[in-house]
């Protein structure tokens, strides 16, 4: 065992608490760690309660299972969080809608510009942020508004039908992304547990001398292999959009009110917004096209299916 002194000290929440033991939960442990009330030092057990920070070393007993020894209330101030909220805000373009028993989905743009699509819930839609510049549905507009609309830009034909909440397919939305630190770490483990197990097969092809020349490295996370001449580099596992899913997902959802708002507040999502209405359109389009598509396979069906009754028909006339 080591000393105290050379011991990680982590930070983590009390999740359970019974009469004589409890679970903490950790950001970068997937499962919750076990600890006696005997291991508590310099508090008592009616100090703690769901919810309590503390910190903690993590030992293994007798059987190898991991617990929490050291037990302490953590300092005035500290703060754990097992779900992490983006600082950036993000524009998106509402896919499928929310319900009380199923997700919304929202497609965005990444850092790549590459479309991705993240789930909300209905209860992380909040109003619109209203703005000087709206008027009431039945008002008439005035000359001045006129005027304006005559030499709007692109960004204004996509709020001059904005709806109000509740969200509507099609409407942009700005959000921020909510990441289950917990849930990341353990797709993060199982997409290199994957790779890793699927480079076993290229590690014994190489030590065989099959295929080409090539150097092979070992790295954690996973295999890369490269040519003789080439530096080998650290294969990192990726994650995809879909196990993203499972951990991350929009909040704080709210309709953009006005293009004015997105002039003044976020004037670097005004690219990005004219960029999810162009791909919204041309989604709306291969949609319609294969909708059309599949209609005519239809018709195709029916008229194949009407000859064939006549041909039948013919048939059965002529041998009567």
């Amino acid at each position: 065992m080591l000393p105290e002194a050379c011991q990680t000290i982590e930070h983590g929440i009390v999740a359970l608490l019974k009469r004589n033991f409890g679970f903490i939960a950790c950001p970068n442990r997937v499962r919750d760690v076990f600890f006696h009330l005997a291991a508590l030092e310099d508090c008592v057990p009616e100090q703690l309660e769901v919810g309590t920070t503390v910190t903690f070393t993590a030992e293994r007993d007798s059987s190898g299972r991991q617990i929490a020894t050291h037990v302490r209330l953590a300092p005035v101030g500290s703060r754990v969080r097992l779900v992490q909220t983006s600082q950036d805000t993000y524009i998106g373009q509402v896919a499928d809608l929310a319900t009380s028993t199923s997700k919304g989905v929202i497609l965005f743009l990444n850092s790549r510009e590459a479309p991705e699509r993240i789930l909300y819930d209905a209860s992380d839609v909040l109003a619109a942020r209203p703005t000087s510049s709206q008027q009431p549905p039945d008002a008439t507009p005035s000359q001045p508004a006129l005027a304006s609309q005559l030499h709007a830009d692109p960004l204004d034909a996509i709020f001059s039908q904005a709806p109000q909440p509740p969200l509507a397919r099609g409407q942009l939305v700005l959000f921020r992304i909510s990441t289950d630190m917990r849930a990341a770490l353990l797709t993060q483990q199982a997409t290199a547990a994957a790779a890793s197990a699927a480079a076993i097969p290229d590690t014994a092809a190489t030590a065989a001398g099959m295929g080409s020349p090539a150097t092979a490295c070992l790295i954690s996370g996973g295999l890369s292999v490269s040519s003789g001449k080439e530096q080998c580099t650290p294969a990192r596992p990726s994650v995809n959009t879909r196990q993203r899913l499972a951990y991350e997902r929009a909040v704080e959802v709210r309709p953009v009110s006005s293009v004015s708002e997105l002039r003044l507040s976020y004037p670097h999502l005004q690219h990005q917004a004219v960029l999810l209405e162009l791909l919204g359109e041309a989604m709306r389009a291969a949609r319609e096209v294969r909708a059309q598509a599949q209609e005519e396979r239809v018709q195709e069906a029916r008229v194949q299916e009407v000859r064939a009754q006549e041909h039948a028909h013919e048939q059965a006339v002529r041998r009567s």
